[in-house]
């Protein structure tokens, strides 16, 4: 496949850049910035990083085209577009930059669909469902498991935007003869994952055999390893029958408590559970993210199915950060 790549420098973006490369694929890639150490060395392999931002879209069609042409690479056959501005807590809850996060990815996907693109899949999140530890509590959603059909009452601007996105793409898709495909992700963790999320972080505590202090981790979570994710994402765009406006829960098989995920993190590295210690905090202006999804519809959509044990994953990572 010709694949355009939109957010390629991203955690989740250049792991995906990879399992596309490793697949034969070809990939375009728009970057605002000059691509990092981490990039560099799929330069030349298939991967053509090329200078765009989605808000300039002139500059960045006319830089796609140059690309494309120059690589004889036309027509494009999909595009992933996982770039988004104000993923943190201030940024998440500010509606101008939510807006322009839709308005530019209603630009690319024109843009996708006019170089041929006849798939389109949108990084959604689990934040368009508004699924809270304090909601569930308050009889405002079951205890149990959510899948596609459970009605979304986001909370932040950053899940309102991605929820929108959700009907104009397939809207906007439906009208220019491409398939839309809405990809709810999870908690993905793996290498290359913010320093200060909650996986890395414990993973560097218990490697060195430190305590640390986290709030609660009271409500369900449910974690997907980085190459499980990419590679569910890839057969999902490689998939060639129609799923126009399907929407999909992407996270794997194993919810539970967050404090369990944490408290092994521990015993994988041979320490005491004890190490980490759980306190009151205050919430957030999102509330306490519950998550607990029900991904069947993905497991019957694509031959696919999660590989890697949270154990695995994490014995991989301590592996890595003791070497």
């Amino acid at each position: 496949m010709r694949v355009l790549l939109s957010g390629a420098s991203s955690f989740l973006g250049l792991a995906l850049a990879k399992e596309l490369l490793d697949a034969g694929h070809e990939v375009f890639a728009p970057l605002r910035q000059k691509p990092g150490r981490a990039a560099l060395p799929l330069v030349g392999k298939g991967f053509h990083l090329f200078p765009g931002d989605m808000e300039e879209r002139t500059v960045l069609r006319q830089n796609l085209e140059q690309e494309l042409t120059a690589a004889e690479a036309l027509p494009l056959d999909v595009c992933f577009h996982l770039a988004w501005g104000g993923v943190g807590q201030r940024g998440r809850m500010d509606r101008g930059i939510q807006d322009r996060n839709l308005a530019a990815s209603e630009d690319m996907l024109a843009l996708a669909a006019e170089f041929g693109a006849k798939r389109f899949l949108f990084a959604g999140s689990q934040a368009e469902y508004g699924v809270t530890l304090e909601r569930v509590r308050g009889g405002e959603f079951p205890d149990g498991a959510f899948d596609e059909t459970t009605p979304c009452r986001p909370i932040s601007e950053y899940g309102r935007a991605k929820l929108a996105f959700s009907e104009r793409g397939r809207d906007i898709a439906a009208r220019l003869g491409a398939d839309y495909r809405h990809l709810r992700i999870f908690s993905v963790y793996g290498p290359g994952d913010h320093e200060t999320a909650i996986v890395p972080t414990a993973v560097k505590a218990a490697a060195a055999g430190e305590e640390v202090r986290f709030g609660p981790c009271a409500q369900q979570w449910n974690f997907l390893a980085l190459r499980d994710a990419v590679r569910a994402l890839r057969l999902l765009g490689e998939a060639e029958r129609s799923m126009q406006g399907e929407i999909f829960n992407v996270a794997s098989l194993d919810t539970r408590s967050l404090r369990c995920f944490v408290e092994e993190i521990f015993e994988t590295a041979g320490q005491p559970a004890a190490l980490a210690h759980f306190e009151p905090r205050e919430t957030g202006p999102e509330g306490t993210p519950y998550l607990a999804p029900n991904i069947s519809k993905l497991l019957r959509s694509i031959d696919w199915t999660p590989e890697i044990s949270f154990g695995a994953g994490i014995k991989a990572l301590l592996s890595a950060t003791t070497n």
